[in-house]
């Protein structure tokens, strides 16, 4: 689905949401639509509020949104007011906008509503604007703001992008995260080029604060192509943060790393980790499946088939079923790989195993 689809969608779930202290304006010239609904539908509504002027149209927003804070409206008639705000957002100046951003940075949903109508006036993401990259600068500023905020504007500039570049190290991980995603978004090598520095300080001071992003980085990047030396040091390097302290949702993050690497040896690593639980292992061979399928089908060695049987024992797989089998029956002395149960494993694997997501295999291949 399209952003600009969720945001409309987010839109008139948001508009009901916006019962804040607006700015009102009362003009006696000006037109209203607010108050002079009886007898119209909500299409015939948004109609009219489309005819309005610019300004006309805030200033009826504005108390409409106020009024239905106050009981004195529907609030089923304020998804109206937020539907053609949406679709009127090119009209409204940056400043505008802005002005609204800053009068609402405490009241989250308003807030988040002006910072997507941005959005809806730059859907390209390739523009910024000097107030916002100072209210990305201020370190008063609530960090859940610069990590939305940073979503919805471009950067391109020198001095844009080093702003960005400074919210990569920030002291909050969910920004710092979503930093190094833009980043690498718009700048693969310069974010690659910080991740390898993060993964140097770590193997000369030992600091791993930044360390789970930098290697989502990296691992992105290896997905363009990597050698097998390269490969190998960030499977080493994830497997010592697996071992460590670290907290459980950045193991979870390293372990997708691992499974969107595609690589056998970081399947072998994930699925024979001691600190990894059982349903990470799952997740991982559903995802991976395919690795094992080609090592069975490709002159396999007793250690990939005995590996082969250690993952069907935590997730039988039906589509490796004959693969497996037949290795097996080529290599007797794989037989006790599952004990002496490996006949019973195999029929598990056929009666009751899972079906492989065999897209996964052709996106792999491309």
């Amino acid at each position: 689905m399209k952003r600009n689809m969720l945001i409309s969608v987010a839109g008139l779930a948001l508009a009901t949401a916006l019962l804040v202290s607006a700015s009102v304006w009362v003009s006696a010239d000006r037109q209203v639509v607010w108050g002079h609904t009886e007898g119209i539908t909500q299409d015939e509504i948004m109609e009219k509020l489309h005819q309005l002027t610019t300004a006309d149209f805030l200033k009826d927003f504005d108390q409409a949104m106020e009024d239905i804070q106050n009981g004195k409206g529907d609030p089923e008639l304020g998804v109206c007011w937020g539907q053609v705000c949406i679709e009127r957002a090119s009209e409204f100046s940056d400043d505008e906008i802005i002005n609204r951003i800053e009068e609402a940075m405490d009241d989250a949903y308003l807030r988040q509503w002006w910072v997507e109508m941005f959005y809806q006036k730059y859907p390209q993401e390739d523009h910024n604007h000097p107030r916002l990259l100072k209210l990305l600068q201020d370190e008063h500023v609530d960090p859940s703001f610069k990590t939305s905020l940073i979503h919805f504007v471009g950067f391109r500039t020198p001095e844009e992008m080093e702003v960005l570049r400074m919210l990569t190290q920030d002291a909050d991980k969910n920004l710092r995260f979503r930093a190094m995603n833009r980043l690498n978004e718009i700048n693969q090598k310069a974010a690659v080029d910080m991740a390898k520095k993060t993964v140097a300080a770590y193997h000369s001071k030992g600091d791993m604060e930044q360390l789970p992003e930098a290697i989502d980085t990296l691992v992105q990047q290896m997905q363009n192509g990597a050698s097998r030396e390269e490969k190998d040091e960030i499977i080493a390097l994830c497997n010592e943060l697996l071992d460590s302290d670290l907290e459980s949702t950045k193991k979870d993050s390293l372990v997708y790393d691992m499974q969107m690497l595609s690589d056998l040896e970081a399947l072998r690593m994930v699925v024979q980790h001691p600190k990894v639980d059982n349903i990470m292992k799952k997740g991982m061979i559903d995802n991976n499946y395919y690795l094992l399928e080609e090592v069975l089908l490709n002159d396999p060695t007793p250690q990939d088939v005995e590996f082969t049987v250690t993952c069907m024992e935590l997730l039988p797989i039906k589509d490796l079923y004959m693969s497996l089998k037949t290795a097996i029956e080529a290599m007797p002395q794989t037989r006790n790989a599952s004990g002496n149960n490996w006949q019973i494993l195999l029929q598990n694997m056929q009666e009751e195993g899972v079906d492989a997501k065999t897209w996964l295999k052709e996106d792999w291949h491309r």
